[in-house]
């Protein structure tokens, strides 16, 4: 189970390790939870699923919302998915706790059997995988990022590690972490790494040679999703401080997420539309 298909770094690395297991050995699905149009390439031995009901609502602006609640008689569901807006826009609270608090209810049981269920992140992923699949076998738990910076409830999200067989984290900063946080479950945690293609990553990159002006300019580039968590939220002021100090740089961010906008007024602001690109 996870978020969803999309483009990014965990999906990624997911799919690479879908494509070391043994087809004759596993029968695997992937459950995605949020759909996503540019979905990532799975092997073909796996059976994926791109979006599941009661999720539609996760990511659906309020203009959008409202009248379609209204129009269906939904006046319960409207004020349930009104409270998660609050607090998630206004409280700074952990949107996958708000969103689960609102629409769990909502949100049918996975009656499909299994032998192990992977929770494949934090938040909704595991919160599905340790509620809503009542057959799904023993419940391993991701862990793949930071769960303080990036903003999640730990006390909310202690319930779904309390009743994972296994707690699986990508490096050991992450395990250390997550034994300060839960010390009573660190008997069930342990590391996995990353798997990545590297031949395959030297091919793309081969594949596509951007033709940039030749510049004595020094030039960075930088990758990632465009979040608190990978710290990109402070591209803009960094890059003044370059600037101010007369530094001659240009600097380019691939990548987009959930603060992007911020970071285009930021950049606006501080004066250093000339130094940094998105």
């Amino acid at each position: 189970v996870c978020s969803s298909l999309g483009l990014g770094g965990s999906e990624r690395c997911m799919t690479e390790m879908l494509r070391n297991m043994d087809q004759e050995r596993y029968e695997i699905t992937v459950q995605s939870l949020i759909p996503v149009k540019n979905m990532n390439v799975f092997p073909e031995y796996v059976r994926v699923i791109n979006g599941y009901e009661g999720f539609e609502e996760c990511n659906e602006p309020m203009r959008e919302f409202i009248p379609k609640a209204v129009k269906a008689g939904q006046f319960r569901k409207l004020a349930r998915k009104s409270i998660y807006w609050y607090q998630v826009t206004y409280g700074k609270k952990d949107y996958t706790a708000e969103f689960w608090k609102a629409f769990a209810a909502y949100i049918p049981n996975l009656h499909e059997q299994y032998d192990v269920t992977i929770g494949y992140g934090p938040g909704l992923a595991s919160l599905f995988a340790i509620e809503k699949v009542p057959n799904g076998g023993k419940k391993i738990l991701w862990v793949n990022t930071n769960l303080v910076r990036s903003g999640f409830d730990l006390k909310y999200q202690k319930k779904a590690y309390m009743q994972a067989d296994r707690i699986v984290t990508v490096c050991r900063n992450l395990l250390r972490d997550m034994q300060g946080y839960y010390p009573e479950f660190a008997h069930k945690m342990s590391v996995f790494y990353d798997m990545l293609d590297i031949p395959g990553i030297r091919r793309l990159g081969d594949a596509y040679l951007a033709r940039y002006e030749r510049t004595e300019t020094p030039r960075i580039l930088t990758v990632g999703r465009i979040c608190e968590a990978k710290a990109l939220h402070l591209v803009a002021e960094a890059a003044a401080i370059l600037k101010e100090k007369q530094i001659d740089f240009l600097w380019y961010i691939v990548g987009d997420g959930e603060l992007r906008t911020q970071l285009e007024s930021r950049i606006q602001a501080l004066h250093v539309q000339d130094r940094v690109v998105l």
